[in-house]
């Protein structure tokens, strides 16, 4: 399971994000910055989980 602080995603839901920021990333040629917009998101917690789930742009 994938820890965000005090919080644990399941197991499913941790696929899901992952396939999100993957398929935001190809999307936007790797710029973190336009995929976090696409995901409505800041570029904090895409950066996070990149790192912890060793997701390499």
């Amino acid at each position: 399971m994938l820890s965000l602080g005090a919080e644990t995603l399941p197991p499913g839901l941790e696929q899901l994000s992952r396939d999100r920021i993957i398929e935001a990333l190809r999307r936007h040629a790797g710029n973190l910055t336009r995929a976090a917009r696409h995901l409505g998101v800041s570029t904090v917690g895409p950066r996070k989980m990149m790192k912890r789930m060793g997701i390499n742009k």
